[in-house]
């Protein structure tokens, strides 16, 4: 809690953003299972989000895909099930090299601040053929941001760093396609997402955080038939496009003990 409340006075001190915030518990089990066993059965004690809502500023055109998050921890590690339901699939990168620019396709994409200060925060990316994108971005100043939650563009030209090089060991994913679009399945360690808090394991911390989906559809104005747009749905209320460069509009996720 004491977490949650620093987080809190930091990001009102220093952005303009007043949008609610959300926030949810994850909580705990005692599941084991690879993280390539998609079985409903796995995740029947998780907390689930129904839907991702479109983002600020999307495209009057869009609409909502539907998709469902299933979230649990189990002290270790942290469970992340996204469930997508696609008209079509666009993955575009055929190599299995990591942190490919997978933003240009369609994603699954987590964000963590763990310290709740905006100065440090883990982005992991997921495409549908389980290719993996993980970076650090790092503030060389205090963050200050708009009324949208989003970093000033002084802060972004002079004190914003990304560090793709940055890979989160220990990281264990999966994915699949339905017959209704594609899961995505995440087993991400503790130790490298909380560094920052000096712990180990999950379980009695609030982290800000990100959960949020990218899908690419053809742009039926365009004179190229090759061309897309871009859909994206996020648990915040975050800009359209902007979630790496918006740490004031991460929601709560509080660890279950």
């Amino acid at each position: 809690m004491k977490t949650l409340f620093l987080a809190t006075i930091l990001a009102a001190s220093a952005s303009a953003f007043a949008a609610p915030l959300p926030t949810l518990e994850v909580p705990r089990t005692a599941s084991a299972f690879a993280v390539s066993d998609f079985e409903p059965k796995n995740w029947k004690n998780a907390v689930q989000i129904s839907q991702l809502p479109l983002s600020l500023g999307s495209d009057a055109r869009d609409k909502e895909f539907p998709t469902t998050v299933k979230l649990q921890h189990d002290g270790a590690f942290f469970w992340v099930r996204f469930e997508c339901d696609a008209p079509q699939i666009y993955a575009p990168f055929d190599s299995p090299a990591r942190d490919q620019n997978l933003w240009e396709g369609d994603a699954v994409e987590l964000f963590f601040d763990a310290a709740g200060d905006g100065k440090a925060v883990v982005e992991m990316q997921l495409s549908p053929k389980n290719q993996v994108f993980d970076q650090q971005i790092l503030l060389s100043t205090e963050p200050k941001s708009d009324e949208f939650g989003k970093l000033r563009d002084d802060v972004l030209s002079r004190d914003f760093w990304t560090f793709a090089s940055w890979n989160c060991n220990g990281l264990e994913t999966a994915t699949a396609q339905t017959p209704r679009g594609w899961m995505a399945q995440w087993k991400i360690p503790a130790a490298p997402i909380l560094r920052r808090l000096g712990l180990q394991n999950w379980g009695g911390q609030t982290v800000r955080a990100h959960l949020m989906r990218y899908s690419h559809v053809p742009d039926e104005t365009a004179k190229n038939a090759a061309k897309r747009r871009l859909v994206s749905q996020g648990w915040a209320k975050i800009k359209h496009g902007c979630p790496h460069i918006s740490p004031a509009a991460m929601g709560f996720l509080r660890f279950a003990r």
